[in-house]
């Protein structure tokens, strides 16, 4: 592997004054972690085992965390930049300077595999740079995406050092080594290698703002991180941003403090769906570098996040959640700012990693293009695999899609805006991708009743209950960033949690069901519900539809209902409801077959009840409809004469993957091939 540097290593940079302190603490047990994270410790490290403890806190709150009782030691600086400071002597580290000249120069030197944007900027005025590497980087090609991202933490800088050495390997090895040229040839390769560079030039962990930026994205439950707020900062909101415009595969993000890879969940003790998956390609990394195999205090150098420590708030939660994409967390080594002379031995222990993950996605799961029917178009459409719990996006542009996937089976469900949903079985080999192109068939929907909730609120009303009624149009300002669409939703208070002894009834009145097949309601949801408790879900909500009699009927939704509500709910006791934390992924579609009402007069109704303590962020919708298929036919005749006898005849019969129908008789009858 061929190294350029393509910077001035001497150069010092000056550093800003640092008011965090690194901390070694003995805690009896995890128990005691959120009482410390509340009085501002900031934790990097910790051993269950011993109850050892490694955190930074600002000076200003240590006299606070002295009153907690716990054994505290000061720590002397290790960050070796301020060490190179006191000698006068350079640290070795660039300077942000240094950064920027260095990502011009590859885009320069090689302009058909590399291209630079700044997708935002710190709250100190510098860009935030990501690096596009790839074959025809000037086109979004229907390949998988990888993203590589460092040091959110400032005071975390060496992932920073080796992105910039794997772009150099990336760009100035491809064409010759056929690793490189391989992985360039088939994946887009996204690079941000400095997501804090303000923290970075201050030497600390912390934004302008003070904020943990890795404590700072949604909570996929809807509480607020650890930073205290709903609000996001500008370099957060700017990732975010970055990641809403992209359709991820899998994502590493890099840090130290300790030597482990580490996969969601971060926020909740609940495994992720993917577990399995997470620990298949974390091994993937660790087994490929010697000390975080053996040597890191984790078996095989792995550990579920919230196994290690909660984080609420964790880049790797959100992007997971929200997007589906397969994101880690990889910490480099036990010192967050070694010596830079150490660094190229703990490259070398990670440079085979970085391929191998990039690899992952070249070799394992399923890909293929989505696709009109009729013309061709690509189209941008929702892929759930075998269970809501699983879902990816294929790209609007060209109508790709990608999943990491184990060996196996799976169901995969097809769907987007105008188009019949399909479904397909694959098997997904040990080793390789499976292909699985789709075409979609188009179909044009007769609406009776759409609201997207932006210029009213849908002629949805409420109904007045004895206990609190807790459904209100607007702007969500709590737990999630924003609607599924636009900027207004329903939802059980928008800026604050539900009410306990919560009864609250959505109507939508009135609505003429016409004499006309797959009726359908369809609407965009996202909820968080109090969670189990005694063994039982209280707080909940379902759908009913109300006959002109005044009866009602539970609705059978897809996805269905997870629980049945407790005694204790106020407005829906011993229902089926949905309940506790979403069971898909942040905003997902939910439909309803409506045939069994239609040609009558209906009100639809989304019914939530709480028992008479404990509270969550509750349920939001969005893009409420419904409508039915138009399957009016256009008939081509000679005049008015029709034809009196028509034959229709499906050969081979019975048939597997295709079958021909021809419409006529004699020598030329017209043919109908039909796939799948």
């Amino acid at each position: 592997m061929k190294r350029i540097f393509l910077f001035i290593l001497i150069l010092t940079a000056s550093f800003a004054q640092n008011s965090e302190i690194d901390v070694r603490l003995e805690v009896p047990d995890r128990s005691a972690l959120k009482e410390l994270q509340r009085a501002g410790l900031m934790i990097d490290n910790y051993n269950r085992n011993t109850g050892e403890l490694f955190g930074v806190i600002d000076e200003r709150s240590l006299p606070t965390l002295r009153l907690m009782g716990y054994p505290i030691e000061v720590l002397p600086e290790t960050d070796a930049r301020a060490h190179a400071a006191l000698r006068k002597e350079p640290s070795g580290y660039p300077t942000i300077s240094d950064f920027n000249t260095f990502m011009a120069q590859v885009v320069e030197d090689h302009p058909t595999l590399a291209t630079l944007d700044t997708f935002g900027w710190s709250q100190g005025g510098r860009p935030l740079l990501m690096i596009k590497i790839s074959d025809n980087v000037a086109t979004n090609e229907s390949e998988p995406e990888f993203c590589y991202i460092s040091t959110m933490h400032g005071d975390e800088p060496p992932g920073t050092i080796f992105l910039m050495w794997f772009i150099d390997s990336l760009t100035d090895n491809y064409g010759t080594d056929p690793r490189v040229t391989r992985m360039v040839d088939s994946c887009e390769i996204f690079i941000n290698f400095l997501l804090n560079p303000d923290g970075y030039v201050a030497q600390r962990r912390r934004l302008d703002s003070g904020t943990d930026m890795n404590r700072n994205f949604p909570v996929p439950d809807g509480t607020r991180g650890e930073e205290g707020t709903f609000n996001t900062d500008q370099e957060t909101r700017a990732i975010l941003d970055w990641f809403k415009s992209r359709n991820i595969s899998f994502t590493i993000n890099f840090h130290t403090g300790a030597l482990v890879a580490n996969y969601p969940w971060d926020y909740d003790a609940v495994r992720a769906p993917d577990d399995s998956l997470y620990k298949f390609i974390c091994v993937n990394y660790s087994s490929r570098n010697d000390p975080m195999f053996y040597h890191s205090g984790f078996p095989s150098g792995i550990t579920n996040g919230y196994d290690w420590y909660e984080v609420d708030g964790s880049m790797q939660d959100w992007t997971y959640w929200t997007f589906g994409d397969l994101h880690i967390t990889v910490e480099l080594s036990a010192y967050k700012c070694p010596p830079f002379s150490s660094l190229d031995t703990l490259w070398e222990h990670n440079y085979d990693a970085y391929c191998a993950e990039i690899e992952v996605v070249l070799n394992h799961g399923v890909h293929g293009d989505i696709t009109d029917s009729l013309t061709g178009d690509p189209v941008g459409a929702m892929i759930v695999f075998d269970d809501p719990h699983r879902q990816k996006y294929s790209d609007p542009d060209n109508g790709y899609y990608h999943r990491i996937l184990l060996e196996g089976d799976y169901e995969l469900t097809f769907s987007a805006p105008g188009y019949r949903d399909k479904t397909a079985d694959v098997h997904v080999p040990d080793s390789g991708l499976a292909r699985l192109d789709v075409q979609l068939s188009s179909v044009e929907l007769v609406f009776i009743y759409s609201s997207d909730f932006e210029a009213d609120n849908g002629g949805l009303i409420t109904i007045d209950f004895p206990c609190n009624e807790d459904w209100e149009w607007g702007e969500p300002s709590r737990g999630i960033i924003e609607a599924h669409s636009g900027e207004k939703v329903w939802g059980t208070i928008l800026d604050s949690e539900y009410h306990d002894s919560s009864q609250s009834r959505l109507f939508l009145q009135d609505i003429a069901l016409p004499d006309a097949d797959s009726l359908t309601l369809s609407f965009w949801q996202w909820f968080s519900f109090q969670g189990m408790s005694s063994g039982e879900f209280h707080d909940g909500g379902n759908i009913k539809l109300w006959l002109s009699t005044g009866d009602s009927v539970i609705l059978a939704p897809n996805p269905d209902y997870s629980e049945t509500m407790s005694e204790w709910n106020r407005l829906i006791p011993y229902q089926e409801a949905y309940a506790g934390l979403s069971p898909a992924m942040w905003w997902h579609l939910v439909k309803v077959d409506l045939n069994t009402w239609r040609g009558q007069t209906v009100d639809i109704s989304w019914d939530f009840g709480s028992s008479s303590v404990n509270t969550q962020v509750g349920w939001f919708i969005d893009d409420v409809a419904i409508s039915y298929p138009d399957t009016s036919s256009i008939i081509i005749s000679s005049g008015e004469q029709r034809p009196e006898n028509i034959a229709l005849t499906a050969f081979p019969n019975p048939f597997n993957s295709a079958v021909t129908i021809s419409v006529g008789e004699g020598l030329r009858p017209s043919r109908v091939e039909i796939f799948d």
